[in-house]
């Protein structure tokens, strides 16, 4: 740094475990510090320094539900998916959906679809929404799921998925993009969508309930 002295703080009668803990959360925000580092920070104080992860909270200043997700990630990364990351082609939020599919085969497809460029972290929880047990779902997602399947089912809709129309499918709700050139094009595209709708009208009923008002 070019500096003849700088200042230190020297503790004494601490343990190996405090000062590895007083190095992490100096270390912690950090702005180039990922939530990787983080998440393998915390897997060995928790491992090899006897920390839980209850006892972390407070020093680390973090959420009892971040440092129990971002264990639990770097636990189950495999090492192509970690290389995955540090190369930038995948996020840490990649690897979290990934890691609620719990059919392997299934998995590691959606693992070659992001590794493809195909599936970007919304697209990724789209696929993972739709896998969704029926018997899990509420009413909403019910119908959204007959949007869909009408949607898929329409060649005229079909052409379009991905590149002028993208259903996104979240926690916090759903919508459709449209993207389009101009009025006309637009008013085109609202047609295209609203014909299969029209026909899936009885799938509607069928969640719903016949003499129930359909949202």
């Amino acid at each position: 740094m070019g500096k003849k002295r700088i200042r230190a703080e020297i503790c004494t009668d601490i343990s190996d475990s405090e000062a590895v803990l007083m190095g992490f959360v100096d270390n912690i925000n950090r702005k180039d510090f990922t939530l990787l580092e983080e998440g393998y920070a915390y897997s060995k104080l928790i491992e090899e320094y006897g920390y839980t992860p209850d006892k972390l909270v407070k020093p680390c200043g973090k959420s009892r539900t971040r440092i129990y997700q971002l264990v639990k990630l770097v636990k189950n990364l495999t090492p192509v998916m970690k290389a995955t990351i540090l190369a930038g082609k995948m996020t840490t939020g990649h690897a979290e959906w990934l890691f609620k599919v719990e059919d392997k085969k299934l998995r590691e497809e959606l693992f070659q679809g992001i590794l493809a460029g195909e599936l970007h972290l919304k697209d990724l929880k789209y696929e993972i929404y739709r896998m969704k047990p029926d018997s899990e779902k509420n009413k909403e997602e019910k119908l959204l799921d007959v949007v869909e399947d009408a949607y898929e089912k329409d060649p005229a809709v079909k052409s379009l998925w991905r590149t002028k129309v993208t259903i996104h499918r979240g926690r916090g709700g759903n919508k459709i993009t449209i993207n389009f050139s101009g009025p006309m094009e637009l008013l085109n595209l609202y047609e295209i969508l609203a014909a299969p709708l029209k026909k899936a009208r009885k799938s509607f009923r069928d969640v719903v309930g016949r003499n129930a008002k359909i949202p």
